[in-house]
């Protein structure tokens, strides 16, 4: 069966199998005190070189993945010009200090986010992140799954990792569950106990752009109605990069047979 249609304006095909990519970015800030740089112009990602070795992600039963097929979607996001100022950034040290800008270098060299951290140092280094609420229809973690454009790099350390950590929400912004995903390569072995996160990989566990995430590892059966997309980085010390575009919301999902 095909994959999703990432939006009514750009269209394409990505195996369910397989997945889509997330990259996302904050509102613009001036930098001051907080470790967040102005808004780049736009230029190329560096996509960094891989990790190597084995991630610390999470040895749980929510690691096994399901062969869902979906019956239908809705495109939550596909980054519109100048919608920067719509992502929330948060993480109050100094340290990494970021930069975020929209680049043409997302589905078919659309508009997409980067979000790029750099430290030298661990001394009062902290995760960053940004973060965006989507409201949703028909929000139940089994019968769902999300895809995304996430393109991620991390320095080769233990203390480096780039990720986006899916968080179910009710009507009154109340945390259901939530858990961090990432791409193969991009996770250090010390980044979940520093950064608190449960970790899993991403459902086509490949370095591909487009990743599927099925909300089921988050838990079974949780009714919901927003979804919160944070990018996280930890980079104590480290260069890391995200870059996202084109959130889908898939439906009516079950597994064949």
């Amino acid at each position: 069966m095909p994959g999703c249609i990432s939006d009514i304006r750009r269209i394409f095909t990505v195996p369910l199998l397989l997945a889509v990519m997330i990259s996302s970015v904050p509102g613009c800030d001036d930098g001051s005190g907080d470790g967040y740089g102005d808004s780049e112009a736009d230029q190329g990602t560096d996509s960094g070189n891989a990790q190597d070795g084995e991630d610390a992600g999470s040895d749980s039963d929510s690691d096994v993945d399901r062969n869902l097929v979906c019956t239908d979607q809705a495109v939550l996001d596909e980054v519109m010009i100048s919608s920067l100022d719509q992502w929330e950034k948060s993480g109050t040290s100094a340290n990494p200090y970021c930069t975020y800008a929209e680049i043409s270098e997302g589905y078919m060299n659309s508009n997409a986010v980067r979000f790029t951290c750099s430290s030298t140092s661990d001394e009062n280094c902290a995760e960053k992140l940004l973060s965006k609420v989507y409201k949703v229809d028909n929000g139940n973690s089994s019968t769902t799954l999300l895809e995304l454009l996430f393109n991620a790099s991390a320095d080769p350390a233990d203390s480096s990792g780039s990720y986006v950590i899916v968080t179910l929400l009710n009507e009154a912004d109340q945390d259901l569950g939530h858990l961090a995903f990432y791409q193969p390569g991009t996770l250090g072995s010390d980044v979940p106990a520093a950064s608190s996160h449960e970790f899993n990989d991403f459902d086509d566990a490949s370095s591909a752009e487009f990743h599927r995430i099925g909300l089921y590892h988050i838990g079974d059966g949780i009714e919901f109605s927003k979804i919160r997309i944070s990018l996280g980085i930890f980079a104590c010390p480290g260069e890391n990069t995200i870059v996202f575009d084109n959130l889908v919301f898939h439906t009516g999902c079950s597994e064949p047979g």
